[in-house]
């Protein structure tokens, strides 16, 4: 059923300026409750076990390194810029004689340390600039962040390098000649304090966020797609109600009456954003009438 005559507003053709204004609100609606719980949850995780084995250290053995200038007190941890895993699961090739060869354990991964929303999910300056983003994550930006950083339940006493300097870091960096007391790197993740479990628990907060940063990033990509497939205003607001919170930016302050219309998307990226937006408690006539 399409709209009728006497809605003329729901048959309001889309330019690019009100496709630009529809992907930001995309941008900043589509999310994963679920995936960012289990991001949070992995982080909390991982903070229990860094102030556990922080606080592990023997109080004696700190003392004395306080009394040379090797100990510093410190708040939370900057986690690496990158860490390697190696992912479940067996790897195959096969010899230049044909022969098959299966080694256990899989492949060695790198996976990078989340980054605020900001840099991680898809911001746009015009419509042409939506348009063209992709689902994959993007390099740059941000040494240190809130989503990159640990901060601890209390303050904790650690061994540091060196001890006339003011960061508030926590092993010496081979790189540098500064204290790194805050600082997990590369040099001296596997050392120090830091127990095997808390390796495991960087690596399984960075994949949880990572898998919810690509998820969003899709959703949201997925989302600008619909927009640049709808010619007409109806075609928006019937698979995506919420695009009615900047209808008066859109087009003034006409009430908008309810109505059917089609939507020209694959049935994959339909159910993706069907299942978001239901898990956010939109309803979508749309997705409802598809059920």
């Amino acid at each position: 059923m399409t709209a009728k005559k006497e809605h003329p507003l729901r048959l309001k053709k889309l330019n690019n300026q009100h496709r630009y204004k529809l992907a930001v609100l995309a941008s900043e609606k589509f999310r994963s409750p679920a995936l960012r719980i289990a991001e949070a949850e992995a982080k909390q995780n991982l903070t229990g076990i860094l102030y556990r084995d922080a606080t592990e250290v023997p109080e004696k053995d700190l003392a004395v390194l306080e009394k040379y200038g090797f100990a510093r007190t410190i708040a939370g941890f900057d986690l690496p810029p990158s860490i390697g895993y190696r992912k479940d699961g067996d790897r195959e090739f096969k010899l230049p004689n044909g022969s098959k060869v299966v080694r256990k354990g899989g492949n060695t991964k790198l996976v990078d340390r989340p980054r605020d929303d900001e840099i991680e999910l898809p911001t746009f300056s015009s419509w042409g600039d939506a348009a063209k983003h992709t689902p994959d994550r993007t390099g740059g930006g941000q040494w240190r962040s809130k989503a990159g950083r640990i901060e601890l339940p209390k303050r904790v006493k650690l061994p540091c390098g060196r001890g006339d300097n003011t960061n508030d870091d926590l092993f010496e960096d081979m790189r540098t000649d500064h204290d790194t007391c805050g600082e997990i790197t590369f040099y001296n993740l596997h050392g120090g304090f830091l127990s095997e479990e808390a390796v495991r628990a960087i690596v399984a907060y960075f994949l949880a966020a990572e898998a919810r940063i690509l998820e969003e990033r899709m959703l949201i990509c997925t989302a600008v797609k619909v927009i640049a497939g709808c010619t007409v205003y109806a075609q928006i607001l019937d698979f995506w109600p919420e695009a009615a919170e900047i209808e008066e930016s859109l087009f003034g302050s006409a009430p908008i009456p309810n109505a059917f219309s089609v939507v020209a998307l694959s049935d994959e990226d339909k159910a993706a954003l069907c299942r978001n937006m239901a898990s956010r408690g939109v309803e979508s006539p749309i997705c409802n009438r598809s059920l």
